[in-house]
C-alpha cells in the first residue's frame, strides 16, 4: 500500500512522544513492505526538502508563524496545504494517516486527503482537538481524583485558557474536518472517553506499540559516559520527556526533597530539559536513552494534567524499571498499581515520596516490579502486534 503519514514534527528537540510514535509507525510499516512517505514541517528553511530515513521518504515543508495565530493556522494552514495537495496528486496514497497536525499541517489536511481519494485515519495523542492546552481544569482534576473524571471542556474553559488567542469557530471547524476521517484512533481508553464527552465520535482505542531495538546503543559516547559516572553510588529516580509544569515538575521536586532527608544518595535525573536541583542529561536522542534507562532505579511520570498515554511509561517497562505514574489520563492502562509500579495522585507529594522510597529501599520488590513490567509490555504493547493491528484497520475500512 502507498501510505502518507502526516505529523507536525519529525524527531526534533522537544517534539514529544507523538513524533516518536509517528516515526515508529512509519518505520514499522516500511519494514512490512509498505510504500511510506512521511510529510512533516520544519521551523528552519534550510531543512526543507526530501530525504530517506529508516527505509522511507521524509518530506519537510517550512512552516513558522506567531503562536498567537495557532487557533487559526492549526485549523487551516494555506501554505502547508498547498504543498500537501501537490504530494497527494503526485504520490496518490491509498491511505493517509495523520498524527499531531494541530499546529502546522492543520486539520483541513483531512478534507484534502479524503478528496484526493485516500482512506483517512487520525491517531489522537492528546486533547488538542477540543482543548486549547493541557486538560487541567478544576472540574476535571476534582472528578478524576474521585475516580469519575469529567473531561468536558466548555466554551468559557477554553476562553480562559486561550485568552486573546481564542478563535470561537476553532472547535466547531475541527469537528467538521474530523468527519472526513474513516476512523479516529485514540492511544488510550481514557482519551477515547474524553473525545466522546467533547462531541468527537467514530473513535477506536489503539495502544501505542514499542520495540526494544529502537534504542540503539552507541559504542562510544564519552560525554554520556562522563555524565553517567557522576551518578555512581546514587539511587536514580528518572523523570523524562517534554518538561513542563503540567508534567509534575514541582510535585517531584517536593517529593525528592523529602526523600533525600531519609535517603541522601537518592538523586533525581531528567532528560528532555532541565529542572532546578536535578541532574540533567538535557535533550537526549533515542540512541542514547538505553544507558540512561539502564542506570535508573525507577521512573516517575507524575503529570498534574490529563496525560493520554505517556511513551516514557512503555520505555521504562522495556528496560524493566518500575514506574510511578499519575492517576490523570491513561497511565493506569499501562502501569499496574502495586505490580509493575504505582499509580498515584501526584498532588499528594507525601504519597509520591513514600512510593519512591518503598521501591528504593527494597531491591527485591524493585526487580520483581521491573520484571513484571517487562513481561507486560511484551504481551500488550509490542510493536509487531501494533503494526499488524494498524494494517488490519486500514483493510477493514
Amino acid at each position: 500500500m502507498k501510505i502518507l503519514i502526516l505529523a507536525d514534527d519529525f524527531l526534533t528537540e522537544g517534539s514529544g512522544g507523538a513524533s516518536e510514535i509517528a516515526f515508529d509507525m512509519a518505520r514499522g510499516l516500511a519494514k512490512r513492505g509498505e510504500d511510506i512517505l512521511f510529510f512533516t514541517t520544519t521551523r528552519n528553511r534550510k531543512e526543507e526538502g526530501e530525504e530517506k530515513i529508516s527505509g522511507f521518504r521524509v518530506k519537510k515543508i517550512f512552516s513558522n508563524y506567531d503562536e498567537k495565530w495557532r487557533a487559526y493556522f492549526g485549523v487551516y494552514n494555506f501554505f502547508v496545504l498547498r504543498e500537501l495537495k501537490k504530494i497527494l496528486k503526485d504520490f496518490k496514497p491509498e491511505i493517509v494517516h495523520a498524527h499531531n497536525i494541530h499546529k502546522n499541517i492543520s486539520y483541513a489536511a483531512l478534507k484534502a486527503s479524503k478528496k484526493a481519494g485516500a482512506k483517512v485515519f487520525v491517531t489522537m495523542h492528546d486533547v488538542m482537538s477540543f482543548c486549547y492546552g493541557k486538560l487541567k481544569t478544576e472540574k476535571y482534576l476534582k472528578t478524576a481524583i474521585k475516580g469519575k473524571p469529567d473531561y468536558r471542556v466548555g466554551f468559557l474553559d477554553n476562553l480562559k485558557i486561550a485568552k486573546k488567542r481564542f478563535n470561537p469557530l476553532r472547535n466547531f471547524l475541527i469537528k467538521r474536518y474530523l468527519k472526513y476521517a474513516d476512523k479516529i484512533l485514540a492511544v488510550s481508553s481514557a482519551l477515547k472517553i474524553a473525545l466522546e464527552q467533547n462531541g468527537i465520535d467514530n473513535v477506536e482505542v489503539l495502544y501505542n506499540g514499542i520495540e526494544a531495538d529502537k534504542f540503539k546503543k552507541e559504542e562510544k559516547n564519552f560525554e554520556l559516559e562522563k555524565k553517567l559516572k557522576e551518578l555512581e553510588g546514587k539511587k536514580v529516580v528518572l523523570f523524562g520527556g517534554r518538561l513542563s509544569e503540567a508534567k509534575g515538575i514541582e510535585q517531584i521536586k517536593q517529593a525528592m526533597k523529602k526523600i533525600k532527608e531519609r535517603i541522601p544518595e537518592a538523586e533525581l535525573a531528567v532528560f528532555g530539559g532541565k529542572i532546578e536541583g536535578a541532574f540533567s542529561f538535557g535533550w537526549v536522542k533515542r540512541e542514547k536513552l538505553s544507558k540512561i534507562y539502564e542506570r535508573a532505579d525507577l521512573v516517575v511520570t507524575p503529570s498534574v494534567c490529563f496525560d493520554s498515554f505517556p511513551t516514557v511509561n512503555l520505555e521504562a517497562m522495556v528496560f524493566q524499571k518500575p514506574v510511578i505514574a499519575t492517576i490523570f489520563g491513561g497511565s493506569r492502562e499501562a502501569v499496574e498499581d502495586g505490580k509493575t509500579g504505582y499509580v498515584i495522585n501526584p498532588f499528594k507529594t507525601d504519597e509520591l515520596a513514600l512510593k519512591i522510597e518503598i521501591i528504593l529501599r527494597d531491591e527485591k520488590m524493585k526487580d520483581e516490579m521491573g520484571k513484571k513490567g517487562g513481561e507486560r509490555v511484551k504481551k500488550l504493547f509490542s510493536s509487531k502486534d501494533w503494526i499488524e493491528k494498524i494494517e488490519k484497520i486500514y483493510k477493514e475500512k
